[in-house]
This record gives structure tokens, sequence and C-alpha cells, in this order.
């Protein structure tokens, strides 16, 4: 549960996120069942309830999690065929940019990354080197790198994926041993966005092993000998808006 306007967004985001992900692999979420408004209470307060699975919080098994993975982002539709989102999702207390819905993947990963850096910049306070770095990545990076993925007649599939896959948000069931995913910002995106995730420091799926399991399930978009460039494009995402969510540690997390 959650409080206030931020709890709204926050639990609507997450039922939605959650729906989509068990829609479209209802073995691989626990399944969710409704989200709300308290009756009482000031502030107001918001909850989301979903099914209770007893697990254990050990980081998943490499090809297991890989295969499911890539089922999920093989199998799943975009309902507009665009990339992006019905409902704004939240990734910790931090609404991610998935609305409207575009055509474009570049345009949105864009907009994603240029609504996390004005997040970093209001909570932790102005750099003028990440603002510089900024502008370069808009102006030609972006355009480059992930234009490449939707130019000279190449497209990318619109994958759902969990938008926050870090091995808190994974665990094992005790009864059955499968692996499940939950606490999902999910959108449309790029396939390839899921894991920029794990090259992350702070995330313990944090390892060759893990990235080249996947690929072996799910192998680089082309160009493919530009898929190493592009995973560390996704990482800077994740980075900055795990530095405003740690505000408290905002500007030592930055520079890092």
């Amino acid at each position: 549960c959650a409080s206030e306007e931020r709890g709204r967004i926050m639990m609507e985001g997450e039922f939605n996120a959650m729906s989509e992900l068990h829609k479209t692999m209802p073995n691989l979420v626990p399944k969710p069942h409704s989200w709300g408004k308290y009756l009482v209470g000031n502030p107001d307060t918001y909850f989301f309830l979903q099914e209770f699975i007893d697990m254990a919080d050990r980081v998943p098994d490499p090809n297991r999690l890989c295969s499911k993975l890539a089922s999920l982002h093989r199998s799943s539709v975009s309902p507009t065929g665009k990339f992006g989102f019905q409902i704004t999702t939240c990734q910790g207390r931090i609404p991610q940019a998935v609305v409207p819905w575009e055509s474009s993947w570049t345009n949105l990963f864009a907009r994603l990354l240029q609504h996390v850096i004005d997040l970093d910049f209001e909570t932790n306070g102005y750099w003028k080197e990440l603002d510089s770095l900024a502008k370069r990545i808009f102006s030609h990076v972006i355009p480059r790198l992930i234009g490449n993925l939707e130019r000279d007649g190449r497209s990318i599939k619109t994958c759902l994926i969990h938008g926050d896959l870090w091995e808190g948000n994974t665990g094992t069931s005790y009864e059955t041993g499968d692996i499940y995913i939950y606490d999902s910002g999910a959108f449309y995106a790029h396939n390839e966005m899921e894991i920029g995730d794990w090259r992350c420091h702070y995330n313990k799926i944090h390892n060759e092993v893990s990235t080249r399991t996947y690929l072996r399930h799910y192998g680089p978009s082309e160009p493919r000998e530009e898929w190493d460039d592009r995973n560390r494009m996704y990482c800077i995402y994740y980075n900055v808006i795990y530095s405003v969510n740690h505000r408290d540690q905002g500007k030592a997390v930055r520079q890092t």
C-alpha cells in the first residue's frame, strides 16, 4: 500500500502491469487480484492485492529465468502495436514516461531517459557534466545507436518487459521450484531494454552468465555488432532512475 496521489499512481500502475504480465505468462507472475482505496484513512491510502506464494529470495537460476523471460518477450503482443503502456507504471516510487503510446522505439526511449534525467536534477541538484553528456546523448547517440534498430528497413518487435528486473523482484517457489517475477513497472519496449538493468552494479543478476544465457534464448537485434553498446545505453536509464529513487544517497550514486 501507499498513500496520496503518488500511492494511487503506484498501485494502479502495478495492478495493470502485473495483470498484463499474468495475461501473457500466467506461470511467471503471481496472480493479481485487485487494487483500490481504503475506506478510511488520512491521508488517502491505496492498496494492491495479489496471490501469495511462499518464495525463496535467492538469485534465480539463469537458464530457468531466461527461458521464461524470452518466452514472455516473444509471445507478448502490444494491444496497439506500439511501444509504451496504457497507464503510467512506476519503478519504486518514480513514475515512468510510458504514456502515451509511441510508434517509434527511438522516440519512446529518448522520452523515458529525458524524464528520469529531469527528475534526477530536480531531486539531487544540477550537475553540469551530466547535463553536457545528456545533451550529447539526445542529439547524437540515441538517434544513431537506437535509431539504427529502425533504419534501413529494420524494425523491432514490441515486447512486454517487466521493467525493473533485479533479484529483489524475483523468487523461487518453495513448493514447486517455479520462478516468479513481481513488483513490475511493465511496458512494451525493445526486449533488450529488459536486461540493461543487469549491467547495473546494484543488481545481483549482474554477471555475464545471465546475459549470455538470455541471448541464447533470444538473440541480439540487428545490427548485432552494436548489441553491447545498446546494452550500455539502456543501463544508463536504470542507473539514473536508481539515483532518483535513492535520493538520500543519490549524489553518491550518480558519481559511480
